[in-house]
């Protein structure tokens, strides 16, 4: 895992722990995520993912569309593309978050 996928995972297991009121020094009773959380988790990805799909064709769409504009809707992918949330780091940092 590189840095970046580290910075990820951390993020979303903090994100995670907030979310589902584990707190540091909480009870070992309460676990950090819970089994609607985590499923809440897993929908969310799913959902991002394919809202994500939608969006890169269209965005090629347009591009394809656009000479003006091409590389700007190109850069916009690009950047894109370095943006988004790892799948793997995202389920490393559910499992993570599990175990508070």
């Amino acid at each position: 895992m590189d840095r970046r996928q580290a910075y990820e995972a951390e993020l979303l297991a903090t994100f995670a722990r907030l979310g589902s009121g584990a707190r540091t020094g909480a009870t070992a009773e309460r676990p950090g995520l819970s089994d609607a959380d985590r499923d809440n988790e897993w929908r969310a990805q799913n959902n991002f993912f394919a809202a994500l799909e939608i969006f890169r064709r269209a965005v090629h769409a347009a591009a394809a569309l656009t000479s003006l504009r091409k590389d700007a809707l190109d850069e916009l992918l690009t950047r894109l593309d370095d943006a988004i949330p790892d799948t793997l780091a995202w389920d490393e940092a559910i499992a993570e978050a599990r175990r508070y």
